[in-house]
């Protein structure tokens, strides 16, 4: 493995439960997190130490998704819908009961809203009046996380029925379905270029699609003991972070897919339980991460 230099620098702590959300703020060197605690909290890498109540609610928010065209933070609860924050004021401009299962994940694209949810729903909502414009049953297993495409022509989306499926967001079609991992596919990201979608499963498996090849499988590793709950691209150099129940982190080279780094607990100061979460702040490029041991690490990590 190669002998890249990892720190990690501060451990955040404020939340009362597991974390399961992290999101970039609006300023350069700020981000969101939320989890089981219902607590919204702004941070700033500026002040570690001084985590920010945004906002408090009385359920459990598994996702957070920033809309700064619109200054908004949308963030999707375990079971009463979504609630769309205005930024500035930090109040509640809207809440909507799209459906009584948990909201996993949401992505954005010019103009709408997407939402994933338990009941293996995906809507999509416009973004000025909030009407329901698309809404389709693939499944009746959770979807659990959107990846948009960097030309937005493609989201795919990952089930808890082992496959992935891919919408043609020019036609509204299902273009692709497949059954990708031997188990629930928790984590979904297509590489900066385009030219790869990467998943993570319950299966330990990080599995490498080529996007030209309708969706081809290029490599599949074996890449944790436990399931991968998450998956990371660093901004702006060739590399990408997975994140897993096994407690570990891992820094991976995006072209040839070696592993170059283990962050643990004994070795690293890592986290104690699940690490379920990654973003990577883009403007300090500092690695976040985010667990069920109630802590937010940062990470420096030299190439």
């Amino acid at each position: 493995m190669s002998r890249l230099q990892a720190t990690k620098i501060s451990t955040l702590k404020g939340h009362r439960d597991c974390i399961y959300a992290l999101e970039g703020g609006q300023e350069a060197g700020t981000f969101f997190s939320s989890g089981s605690d219902g607590l919204l909290v702004k941070w700033d890498l500026a002040k570690p130490d001084e985590g920010h109540l945004f906002a408090e609610v009385h359920s459990s928010v598994y996702s957070l998704k920033k809309d700064l065209n619109k200054n908004r933070l949308l963030a999707g609860k375990n079971f009463e819908g979504l609630l769309v924050f205005d930024l500035q004021s930090q109040k509640i401009e809207k809440a909507l009961q799209l459906t009584k299962a948990a909201i996993f994940d949401i992505a954005i694209t010019n103009s709408l809203y997407w939402i994933a949810s338990g009941e293996g729903l995906v809507q999509a909502l416009d973004s000025t009046n909030f009407d329901i414009v698309f809404s389709r049953l693939f499944s009746d297993k959770s979807a659990r996380k959107l990846a948009l495409s960097p030309d937005q022509k493609w989201l795919a989306i990952a089930y808890s029925d082992n496959y992935i499926r891919v919408l043609d967001l020019h036609s509204g079609q299902l273009s692709f379905e497949w059954e990708a991992h031997a188990n629930s596919v928790f984590s979904l990201q297509f590489s900066p270029d385009g030219q790869f979608l990467l998943s993570g499963s319950r299966d330990a498996h990080l599995k490498i699609w080529e996007v030209e090849a309708a969706f081809r499988l290029h490599k599949d590793i074996v890449a944790h003991t436990f399931a991968i709950n998450a998956i990371e691209y660093h901004p702006r150099l060739d590399f990408v972070a997975t994140a897993s129940m096994d407690k570990t982190i891992k820094i991976w080279d995006s072209t040839a897919f070696k592993l170059l780094k283990v962050l643990d607990k004994v070795r690293h100061a890592g986290h104690a339980t699940s690490v379920n979460n990654l973003y990577w702040e883009p403007t300090q490029e500092k690695l976040l991460t985010c667990s069920d041991d109630r802590t937010i690490g940062v990470w420096d990590i030299k190439f």
